[in-house]
């Protein structure tokens, strides 16, 4: 079974110009979301003891486990990371963005895809992850 977790925060900080170009996400479409408080106690309930997956995962878990604590929850230490794997599985590659990892391995990204939004980026995650894990057999 595939369940999807998805919902963009309301951050007290202001997004930096750079990142609204990246991200295509602006301080105002952030007004109408709910705020950390409402979402990660949801994220936690969603994980309920699961091993995350993460493309550079030590990165992603630096800022999960942060924000948990500043909110009083607990994040379980385990995951995996295809960031590793791909380093592992794709040795004639330099750097294994995720996206380079995806075209490495499927020589094109789903159409539709949004790359730096998160769950158009989760999902090539999971994409590279079982691949990766073929691979790996």
């Amino acid at each position: 079974m595939v369940e999807e977790l998805h919902s963009l925060i309301n951050a007290p900080r202001k997004i930096s110009s750079g990142s609204q170009k990246v991200h295509s996400i602006t301080n105002e479409i952030l007004t109408r979301e709910p705020s950390p408080e409402h979402v990660f106690p949801k994220f936690q309930a969603f994980m309920n003891g699961s091993v995350l997956v993460a493309h550079n995962a030590r990165f992603d878990m630096s800022f999960l486990k942060a924000e948990f604590h500043r909110l009083g929850l607990s994040v379980a230490d385990r995951y995996r990371c295809t960031n590793k794997l791909s380093g592992k599985l794709c040795p004639k590659l330099t750097h294994y963005f995720l996206l380079l990892a995806c075209w490495y391995k499927f020589g094109a990204l789903p159409e539709g895809s949004h790359l730096h939004r998160s769950l158009d980026d989760t999902r090539l995650t999971v994409l590279n992850w079982i691949r990766s894990t073929e691979m790996a057999k």
